[in-house]
């Protein structure tokens, strides 16, 4: 059997692969094994190799495979030995941090052949919805005022989230948060650094912006989330820039981008810092360079430092 597990939002494609295995253990508790495979690790090769043979001495185990699509020559060795892999027996799961290139040989197998889940990243007020969710699910509510600055100006990772909910929840014991206390105990989240990183290339300030950047990554924030966060806040900047040009009003602007107010005030104002035909270049930059990410071509470190030096 095999599963795909894919999507930008890699949270819920996570917890949904924790499902899995879970059920799998349930349903063989009297032996059962996970052998996952990290697929941009060197071994990556001969560990998939293993498959083949570890199916005659250990059927009852489920192979997870990570972030295939990050390791062109697996993925398309993997195309080729289809017929093979839909013969096995035991479990297999690819999961994939992100969203493959549309036309990947193997891509295209699998979403033929494997039981697929997509995993979109949370929209406009899903992820305020989703996270009222994880509050009420562990006692607590929390003020209107403190749940945006919670969730920043921009599409905040939900792990991180999952960590600070639970942070408040057991600190205020069933009393409602407020902003005071998301300001007293919340580290920052990751995608306010991404305003802060435009507003300094506004200016031309690259050396500042690389830092706050890839500050996030030494602080433990996945380079790819970090590239998808400044995609996400360039195509909104954009889409309110040509509203705003256009006479819109912010009252307006937030009925046709379904932004969050908060968020849709702060993209306003760093919009207003540069020239509609300079956002269409860098977003069409940006489209290029992200590109060369999916389809394996750039690290997503190397794609910010691209991003980053082009912008003049």
């Amino acid at each position: 059997m095999l599963v795909f597990l894919y999507g930008e939002n890699s949270y819920l494609a996570r917890k949904q692969l924790q499902k899995i295995i879970a059920s799998a253990e349930k349903a063989h508790p009297n032996g059962f094994s996970v052998r996952y495979i990290d697929c941009v690790g060197e071994n990556a090769q001969s560990a998939a190799d293993e498959i083949w043979q570890a199916e005659l001495v250990a059927p009852r185990r489920l192979t997870v495979f990570k972030n295939v699509f990050q390791n062109k020559n697996l993925a398309a060795r993997l195309a080729e030995k289809g017929a093979a892999l839909l013969k096995l027996k035991e479990a297999v799961v690819f999961y994939e941090e992100g969203l493959p290139a549309a036309k990947d040989p193997f891509f295209l197998f699998l979403k033929k052949n494997a039981a697929v889940q997509e995993f979109t990243a949370f929209r406009n007020r899903e992820l305020e919805l989703w996270a009222r969710g994880e509050f009420k699910k562990y006692g607590a509510a929390i003020e209107v005022d403190a749940l945006a600055c919670l969730l920043g100006p921009g599409p905040s990772d939900p792990r991180f989230l999952e960590n600070e909910i639970k942070k408040l929840a057991a600190f205020k014991r069933g009393q409602k948060i407020q902003l005071r206390d998301v300001q007293f105990l919340c580290r920052r989240s990751p995608a306010s650094e991404i305003f802060k990183a435009l507003d300094a290339l506004s200016v031309g300030n690259k050396k500042k912006a690389a830092e706050l950047l890839h500050h996030g990554v030494r602080s433990g924030d996945s380079p790819l989330y970090i590239l998808s966060m400044v995609v996400y806040q360039l195509r909104n900047m954009l889409a309110v820039k040509e509203l705003v040009e256009r006479g819109k009003i912010k009252t307006a602007i937030i009925k046709e981008t379904g932004l969050h107010p908060y968020v849709a005030q702060k993209t306003i104002a760093c919009a207003g810092y540069f020239p509609l035909i300079k956002l269409k270049k860098i977003y069409q930059g940006l489209l290029r360079v992200d590109m060369g990410v999916k389809t394996g071509k750039l690290s997503p470190e190397t794609a910010l430092d691209i991003l980053i030096s082009r912008i003049n």
